[in-house]
């Protein structure tokens, strides 16, 4: 007695087998010739699937009907699935300009050295460097 598995095999190489030169050319007419493989490979896991469930009437008119939809699906996914491979990222996209905590510190302990700095110059340096500036600078009391 046969398994299903030698059963299937069997149908697979008498129902669809002979068919694979015309399903290639097909898909070659439809697709980029680097997704061929994969499309016959997923067409000829649909109609196997579908010989699971019942009789065939038409093996060759539905191998070449389940490429078509493949193809169809795989156009679709491409138009809905709006990705961007992750060697494409720009690196503005992740990059985030924020100072993170070093700089930050970095940036408070100059500013309180240049004001500490300031603060010990004699009073008139001090005035006329202080002057032109608009920000306000609160200098350390010496005191």
């Amino acid at each position: 007695m046969d398994s299903p598995r030698s059963e299937q095999t069997q149908w697979f190489s008498t129902e669809l087998a002979p068919h694979e030169s015309a399903l290639r050319a097909y898909l070659h007419s439809l697709v980029n010739p680097s997704e061929v493989d994969d499309l016959v490979q997923e067409t000829y896991v649909r109609v196997l699937r579908a010989h699971e469930r019942g009789p065939i009437a038409h093996p060759r008119g539905l191998l070449f009907a389940t490429a078509r939809n493949a193809a169809r699906d795989l156009f679709r996914r491409r138009t809905t699935a709006n990705t961007i491979p992750i060697t494409e990222f720009v690196a503005s996209r992740v990059f985030d300009g924020a100072p993170n905590a070093a700089e930050t510190a970095s940036r408070q302990q100059e500013t309180d050295l240049l004001a500490t700095a300031i603060a010990e110059l004699p009073p008139r340096c001090r005035e006329i460097l202080v002057l032109p500036i608009p920000l306000i600078i609160q200098f350390p009391s010496s005191q």
